[in-house]
């Protein structure tokens, strides 16, 4: 039924670009990292990552700094703040009670 989907092409491109990394990743030796060294790599890479995302941002701020002013509603509180208290008014919640008034 799939017999056709195999052809030298699709052999060819398993080859270069599934058999040949996978081996040169077999052929590199590990070597285990000391503690500290362990506990500073990632630490730095979201540094470098932090700074690197903030300045491809500060980039192009122009066009930001255009939306922001037109849409005034993307900064009027943070994407992980709680919803809003009007659009929570006869809300009700899952797993919550009523607390009766009586």
């Amino acid at each position: 039924e799939s017999r056709h989907l195999i052809t030298p092409g699709y052999i060819t491109h398993i080859i270069i670009f599934g058999v040949l990394p996978a081996l040169i990743v077999m052929w590199v030796p590990i070597r285990p990292q000391t503690r500290i060294r362990a506990a500073v790599t990632p630490i730095v890479t979201f540094v470098v990552s932090l700074a690197l995302s903030a300045g491809l941002l500060m980039s192009d701020l122009k066009s930001y700094a255009s939306i922001l002013r037109e849409r005034k509603d993307f900064m009027s509180r943070p994407i992980w703040s709680s919803p809003a208290p009007e659009r929570m008014q006869g809300a009700v919640l899952p797993m919550t009670r009523r607390k009766s008034l009586c």
